[in-house]
This record gives structure tokens, C-alpha cells and sequence, in this order.
């Protein structure tokens, strides 16, 4: 019997198990998730997000951007920023992404374009 300890140094592993052992685990680590995430909700460690995974609204890319949400959500329909759909409505954008792509030298013209590189 795998433990999740293994699994995780090696997911391949998890493709060697029996069905049934397979959900035995799945089971076991989602209790185990909802516990930890209880913990970290009460308090008793901080929750905090490191900036690679911490998902920015479309007002918050504009308010850095200095442009409009309208204009954020335009660049995101068209795949001229990175950024990804949160149901139909909403977008979400990676802070780590809009920094390299702020690094990368797709900052925004005069004319409220895109500067390509």
C-alpha cells in the first residue's frame, strides 16, 4: 500500500493502483484538505498567497495598468494579456503573469494599445 507521502514524490505511482485503493487515498487526502483549510481559516497559521498564485480581478489589472476594466477586459478577449475566463462573466489574471508580461515590454502605448516587443 502506497502512502500519499509517496504519491506525491511520485505521482506515476498513482497509476500502478487499484481502483479502489485509488479512491481510498482521494477520499482520505480531500479530508484531510478540508481539515488543514478549517486550520487556516480559524487562524491558527496565516493564509497567505505567494504573488505566483494570486489571481488579480480585472479592476485591479486596470488600476495598475492605469486604463479602464473595459480596456483590460478587451486585451483579454483578444489574448494580448494573459489571463484566464472564471465562468462566463468574470476574468482572472496571475499577478506573476501581468509582471512578466509588464517585464516583457508589452506596457501600453499613448493610444491605449498594445506595445508589442
Amino acid at each position: 500500500m502506497l502512502s500519499l507521502d509517496q504519491i506525491g514524490a511520485n505521482p506515476t505511482l498513482a497509476t500502478e493502483m487499484p481502483h479502489d485503493e485509488v479512491r481510498r487515498l482521494y477520499q482520505l487526502a480531500s479530508a484531510a484538505q478540508a481539515a488543514l483549510l478549517v486550520e487556516l481559516v480559524r487562524g491558527s497559521m496565516p493564509l497567505t498567497m505567494s504573488p505566483a498564485s494570486r489571481t488579480l480581478s480585472v479592476d485591479q489589472v486596470a488600476d495598475r495598468l492605469g486604463r479602464s476594466p473595459a480596456f483590460v477586459r478587451d486585451l483579454l478577449r483578444r489574448g494580448a494579456l494573459p489571463g484566464r475566463r472564471l465562468g462566463k462573466k468574470y476574468w482572472g489574471v496571475l499577478e506573476s503573469e501581468l509582471v512578466a508580461w509588464q517585464a516583457a515590454g508589452r506596457a501600453i502605448d499613448t493610444i491605449s494599445s498594445p506595445t508589442l516587443p
